[in-house]
């Protein structure tokens, strides 16, 4: 079962993360994503767990991992990638993409991930 703020947004806690890695993924994303402007977008990725500002920034949950598909046809510029490993708070760059259509991901580990796309200015 999801757990969803009163905003009706998801937690980080819904998209896999656990204490003490919520506050580390908090701050990385806070620090790079317009958290404010951001809204639940699921028909933007395959997985349906998508936080986005289109075209900007993309905020994916894959719950078991491995192959993922985002649409960044909203999204002209290149955009970099960021995974996160929400059991052991870890981040790991991934090659930056182009936007402008469909783009599959796969993760670089096991279990549940996150993937994070920011255009690059």
């Amino acid at each position: 079962m999801r757990r969803i703020v009163a905003s009706g947004r998801p937690t980080l806690v819904a998209m896999g993360c656990r204490p003490p890695a919520c506050g580390t993924a908090r701050r990385l994303w806070a620090e790079r994503m317009d958290l404010a402007k951001a809204n639940p977008q699921p028909a933007l990725a395959s997985t349906g767990d998508c936080l986005a500002v289109p075209g900007r920034a993309y905020l994916v949950y894959a719950p078991q991992g491995g192959r993922l598909t985002v649409d960044l046809s909203a999204s002209k510029a290149k955009l970099a990638t960021e995974w996160f490993d929400p059991k052991t708070a870890t981040a790991q760059p991934g090659q930056p993409v182009g936007g402008g259509g469909g783009c599959e991901f796969e993760a670089p580990f096991q279990g549940d991930a996150v993937l994070f796309l920011r255009a690059i200015d």
